[in-house]
């Protein structure tokens, strides 16, 4: 039998000393052949391991871990952190005007860890150079958003669309390709809800909604803009069927979507506001950090923010509430600077 120990020249505490001897004194009563017993110190704590020789044909390890010397071991505090208050705008059918509807605020109280951040379509470049310019604007605010509601405990997914294959080896996408559930896989749909049967779409985009004309579509896009932060922690996907699945699976019921474009990718995508409602998700849209597709020369002929704020409207009326970026930032709503109104 051999006894190391390895504690850095420093004297042997009484107390290490006596749980080695009791363990060897068990280990002899019982007749055990003791092969070592290594003593490893880390930070003044002991762990003790000792390996026996085969005994009836079985193999038994011993594992003591001790707490620091002359300190009791110490209750470990639950990190809780406090609810959200979240400030919810939607429109609900007026009570004196038949078929106008107007503004209901609400306050809600979310748990972090019941919450996620959704951002859709965020991407490295667009085809159309005024949405390009209008990412890259919103963009540094919106990280610092993100960084707040990351440090209360919000779960941040990154939803660049068409972009899987530039993440495949980050642990944010892998982690998302873990999650499957065909029930939720039904519900990823981006198609109109019964709520929307009878509503009037309040711009019209038929031109795909890019105000400059020599701009055509294609894909642009290689990825997420640079200027949003992917930590290990968040979660990487384009599949509202994986997001949602990893959803339920981790008990998280509240979703604030953002990104671009509202009018588009944010309400249709299979991750978006109509696939989250359909998935039961108390789903709301961050109406500061979005934009819109519009052409002003198109129907109702508005200014472009006018146009979205039409549109936020539209989603606040028949699809989900909105909220703002206050609710994290303590900061006034974000502004694109060519809104002039």
């Amino acid at each position: 039998m051999s006894l190391r120990y390895d504690f850095h020249e420093n004297p042997v505490p009484d107390r290490t000393l006596s749980i080695l001897t009791n363990s060897m004194s068990i280990l002899d009563k019982k007749k055990l052949k003791l092969n070592t017993i290594f003593a490893i110190v880390y930070n003044e704590s002991v762990i003790i391991i000792s390996i026996m020789e085969k005994l009836l044909k079985r193999t038994m390890i011993v594992v003591a871990l001790c707490m620091p010397f002359g300190h009791e071991p110490a209750a470990q505090k639950k990190v809780t952190q406090p609810p959200l208050r979240i400030s919810m705008q939607n429109r609900i059918p007026s009570d004196s005007d038949e078929g106008a509807f107007t503004v209901n605020n609400t306050i809600e109280n979310w748990k972090p860890y019941e919450t996620a951040i959704i951002i859709c379509d965020m991407w490295d470049k667009h085809w159309c150079r005024g949405a390009t310019a209008r990412v890259a604007e919103m963009a540094p605010a919106m990280n610092e958003l993100l960084d707040i509601a990351r440090g209360k405990g919000v779960k941040i997914v990154h939803a660049p669309s068409d972009c899987m294959d530039y993440y495949k080896d980050y642990p944010g996408r892998k982690e998302a390709g873990k999650y499957k559930d065909k029930q939720i896989a039904g519900q990823a749909d981006g198609s109109k809800l019964p709520s929307e049967a009878n509503a009037v779409w309040p711009v019209d985009q038929s031109d795909e909604g890019c105000e400059e004309a020599d701009c055509k579509p294609h894909r642009a896009w290689t990825r997420q803009t640079d200027l949003l932060t992917i930590k290990d922690e968040d979660l990487i996907s384009d599949s509202g069927a994986e997001t949602g699945a990893y959803f339920k699976k981790k008990k998280i019921k509240n979703v604030i979507l953002m990104g671009v474009h509202t009018n588009m990718c944010v309400i249709g995508r299979s991750f978006g506001l109509r696939a989250m409602k359909r998935m039961g998700m108390n789903v709301v849209l961050m109406r500061d950090m979005t934009d819109l597709m519009y052409n002003h020369e198109m129907p109702p002929y508005v200014n472009h923010f006018t146009g979205l704020d039409l549109m936020v409207e539209y989603i606040e009326t028949y699809v989900c509430p909105s909220v703002v970026s206050t609710d994290f930032t303590g900061k006034k709503p974000f502004r694109f600077k060519e809104d002039k109104r």
